[in-house]
């Protein structure tokens, strides 16, 4: 779970040291996306995902006695602009969606 992810990662973190790590979004895999690519073999591949609302990253690092110091959300289109091959289409379709959360904590330096 996250909060069990979240412990030891603040228990292995040393004073004053940072976590920096994203995470699909919520709103993305509620919204039917997935976490899928494609190989060099054309075998598409999804990947398991557990989904965390926004709210509970930041429960988890203060359950685990770190300071959240930040949350950003990146937004299709508008923080996420390359262009790749069927990327008109994404964009127009999932416009303002929010694919990635990235959170930055702080375990305290004492």
């Amino acid at each position: 779970s996250l909060e069990q992810w979240m412990l030891e990662v603040a228990r292995v973190l040393k004073p004053g040291g940072r976590l920096l790590y994203s995470d699909f979004h919520a709103d993305a895999a509620a919204a039917g996306m997935t976490r899928s690519f494609t190989d060099a073999d054309s075998r598409k591949h999804t990947l398991r995902h557990r989904r965390y609302e926004r709210a509970a990253h930041s429960v988890a690092a203060a359950a685990a006695g770190l300071e959240r110091e930040s949350l950003r959300e990146l937004r299709i289109g508008e923080d996420l602009r390359e262009e790749f091959a069927g990327s008109d289409e994404l964009y127009r379709r999932w416009r303002g969606l929010a694919i990635v959360l990235v959170v930055r904590a702080r375990k305290s330096p004492s």
